[in-house]
């Protein structure tokens, strides 16, 4: 992994290569947790456009796979974090000019988290029982992933890289004030 700092952010880089003599399954997630400022994350604003999320069981084991439009799950229009409770994947999203998700608070500022055509799925989590520096409270973190969850069960989004050959990702951060 290769972190850069970037005009306006953060750039972050993987790569993998295949050292063995078989093609080997391989699948890439980040967990990065936001915040802007002192900016409460209830109070934050997350807009994310994507087709599908994944349904989970009791073991949060995904069991199937379901459109988001016209639901609660639909953030294209933006939802402030603190109406939000998610442990929850997502397919299909809409990369525009590179940013796939936006965080923004009431005066503006804003996060975008940016990824390359190598990520086709987005983890949202926002809890509001996560341990903080401040005791309980609500988190965010939107979590980039080249694979479905469970991919290596399912094979959805599974990349198997043959012997000697690189895989390349990257993801970012922009901040605007």
């Amino acid at each position: 992994m290769r972190y850069e700092l970037v005009e306006g952010g953060l750039r972050v880089s993987h790569t993998a290569t295949n050292l063995s003599d078989a093609a080997a399954p391989y699948a890439l997630g980040a967990h990065p947790f936001f915040k802007i400022g002192d900016t409460p994350i209830a109070e934050l604003t997350l807009t994310m456009t994507a087709a599908t999320r994944f349904e989970s069981n009791e073991r949060n084991i995904p069991t199937n796979e379901v459109a988001v439009s016209g639901t609660g799950f639909d953030l294209s229009g933006g939802r402030l974090v603190g109406e939000l409770d998610l442990d929850t994947a997502f397919g299909g999203i809409e990369v525009v000019d590179g940013v796939a998700a936006r965080l923004t608070a009431s005066d503006g500022r804003e996060i975008r988290v940016t990824m390359d055509d190598k990520f086709d799925f987005v983890q949202l989590f926002t809890p509001r029982n996560f341990p903080t520096l401040t005791g309980i409270g609500q988190v965010v973190a939107i979590e980039p992933m080249t694979a479905a969850p469970n991919a290596f069960n399912t094979g959805r989004g599974l990349l198997w890289l043959e012997p000697g050959i690189e895989f390349s990702a990257s993801w970012g951060v922009e901040f605007s004030a």
